[in-house]
Order: C-alpha cells, then sequence, then structure tokens
C-alpha cells in the first residue's frame, strides 16, 4: 500500500499511489521523495501540468494536471498514467491530435 496521510479524503490509487482530494499541495520532503520530472505549460486561463512521478516501489507515473480559472473560483482536473501504458497512451494521444484542425 501507498503512504498514508493524516489529511481527510486519502483515496489508494492503484499500485499504491496516494491521492488527497482535499489539498493538492504536498509537503516539500513528500515531494523530493517521489517527483522525478516537471514541466509547466501556460495556455491563456489554463495550465497544464506534466509531472513524473515515482510510486513507493519505484515505478514511474505520468500525472497530467489542468488548471483553470472559472467563475466559481479555480478548478483541477488530473489523470494519471503508468508506465505499462504510456505508450499505448501516446500512440492514441497522437492519433486524436492529428484529426484535429488547426486554424491559422
Amino acid at each position: 500500500m501507498g503512504r498514508r496521510s493524516s489529511l481527510p479524503f486519502v483515496v489508494e490509487m492503484p499500485r499504491g499511489v496516494a491521492h488527497n482530494f482535499t489539498a493538492m499541495e504536498r509537503s516539500s520532503e513528500e515531494t523530493r521523495d517521489n517527483s522525478v520530472h516537471s514541466e509547466r505549460l501556460p495556455a491563456g486561463r489554463r495550465v497544464y501540468f506534466f509531472d513524473v512521478k515515482r510510486t513507493s516501489k519505484g515505478d514511474c507515473y505520468l500525472v497530467i494536471s489542468e488548471r483553470r480559472k472559472t467563475d466559481e473560483g479555480p478548478k483541477r482536473d488530473r489523470i494519471m498514467v503508468f508506465s505499462e501504458d504510456i505508450g499505448r497512451f501516446m500512440e492514441a494521444l497522437s492519433k486524436a491530435a492529428g484529426k484535429m484542425e488547426t486554424k491559422t
């Protein structure tokens, strides 16, 4: 199992990764333990984050987050892609992106 948090609403995710749905900020010690790489992409009222992290078992996974400003306040959505799925995920993403029309 993954690390336990003292904060409420912690859900155990697959392969031992814990996610806290009430507090997005993590202690700097915890971030240092499992963060491998981070990218930030500002896009108007949205910001995308691409974070490669490591589970307690040492497996890498990708977290793609979107933070956007809304009339009700900031909103954040996340998806996690584990290393065994990244190849197929990238193929599907590339295929979908290829179908999008680019307006110039």
